[in-house]
């Protein structure tokens, strides 16, 4: 059963729809896959002036905020589990449920993009509800107001990952700021799209499965077009095959999960910059 609550008073907030949808997509599904026997799924919005979080967290900006809220009757979360659910794959993993994991992931990203938060309230056996809180606009705003405020482009990238669920994501991203996609799922299949195709900038994860991994991989796409740009993606931390590859000639290096923004300003940062590796390397750590 599906119940609704929705305020026709809430004010604008500023964003992207599809992204937004997303969101909303995202968090509906995964309280039905917590629902294995069935149950009750709860939307509702509304709107309030905040100066701390519902569950308590005070580190916000005080304002207006919009509420949503996707609540279900299902299996629940355990506590252990609440602070890490966000984290790629780590939830559907740990908690049994089916699919990619990446989708509350996406949310995550979605929301840091819009200056949002988030809170959890889960009993588990009785149900989990997800609260996003995102800002009131104050002043009318356009949809290219959105489109400038993150940086986009024309060019032409490949993204390289072992996980498809992770290249499906950083190709939405970036399809949606105007570039031009290509995916590979190793280093051979890179190769491949390099040998027929001049790309602008590679998108290179820098572990892959029990291939070539980053740094390898990198250093053969260099023989077949030297000085190819690329960034180096990862979900751990900064190492010396990064800082290797960075004296080779690639840019930033960008912490999974990323955000629409922070990938795609890393992208433009590196198209945008002098290709002189001399003067970038050990650049770009975040």
């Amino acid at each position: 059963m599906i119940e609704t609550t929705l305020d026709p008073g809430v004010g604008s907030i500023f964003g992207s729809a599809p992204h937004l949808s997303k969101v909303i997509m995202n968090l509906v599904v995964n309280a039905f896959d917590a629902m294995h026997g069935g149950g009750t799924l709860t939307v509702k919005t509304s709107q309030t002036c905040l100066d701390r979080l519902l569950g308590g967290f005070d580190k916000i900006i005080p304002g207006d905020y919009l509420l949503l809220r996707v609540g279900d009757t299902g299996i629940g979360i355990a506590p252990e589990h609440i602070n890490r659910i966000f984290e790629p794959y780590y939830s559907k993993k740990k908690m049994g449920a089916s699919g990619s994991g990446l989708g509350l992931a996406v949310v995550y990203g979605i929301v840091r993009d819009h200056k949002g938060y988030y809170d959890i309230f889960s009993v588990p056996g009785r149900g989990t509800e997800f609260v996003l809180y995102l800002p009131v606009c104050k002043t009318p705003t356009t949809a290219q107001t959105w489109i400038a405020d993150v940086i986009t482009g024309s060019e032409k990238v490949l993204i390289v990952d072992d996980i498809s669920e992770q290249r499906q994501l950083a190709s939405e991203l970036l399809v949606s700021l105007g570039y031009t996609v290509w995916t590979a799922g190793n280093a051979g299949e890179a190769l491949a799209v390099l040998s027929e195709q001049l790309v602008d900038i590679v998108v290179l994860d820098m572990i892959m499965g029990s291939g070539p991994d980053g740094l390898e991989t990198y250093e053969e796409m260099l023989k077949v077009r030297p000085g190819q740009r690329a960034i180096i993606v990862s979900g751990f931390s900064a190492t010396e095959r990064v800082y290797k590859m960075q004296e080779l000639g690639a840019g930033q290096y960008v912490k999974k999960p990323y955000t629409r923004e922070s990938l795609g300003r890393a992208v433009r940062a590196e198209l945008d910059a002098e290709h002189a590796p001399s003067t970038r390397s050990g650049n770009g750590i975040k």
